[in-house]
């Protein structure tokens, strides 16, 4: 909730399209009930979380706490972003599984738990 970029999520999404994922991208700005409510739906292996700005990894904090409240572990979170290359511990500290600096890193975040 409060992020706004698009374009990294949605390169990434596309990447692993091509990679064999089956994606499905929510869009900007989603309250963390729809989110949660997608996933109830889906549910998926992994969730994707992006920030640009460090002024949401606080809302991208709250997002994965909701996760794990009611998904525990079975739905991995993968963040990525600007804001989280602004401190190398910063997707830990929000309790992510894995990180991927940029799309190179992409493959192996979704793969495998950091």
């Amino acid at each position: 909730e409060g992020e706004l970029h698009s374009v990294g999520a949605v390169m990434v999404g596309d990447l692993l399209e091509t990679s064999g994922f089956h994606v499905r991208f929510l869009g900007t700005n989603l309250p963390t009930g729809s989110i949660l409510g997608v996933i109830r739906e889906v549910t998926p292996s992994h969730v994707g979380i992006s920030a640009t700005m460090l002024f949401n990894v606080g809302a991208v904090r709250q997002l994965i706490h909701a996760v794990r409240a009611e998904f525990g572990n079975r739905v991995a979170v993968v963040v990525g972003g600007a804001a989280f290359r602004t401190n190398a511990d910063l997707w830990r500290q929000v309790s992510a599984d894995a990180y991927a600096a940029d799309l190179r890193g992409i493959d192996a975040a979704f793969t495998t738990k950091s």
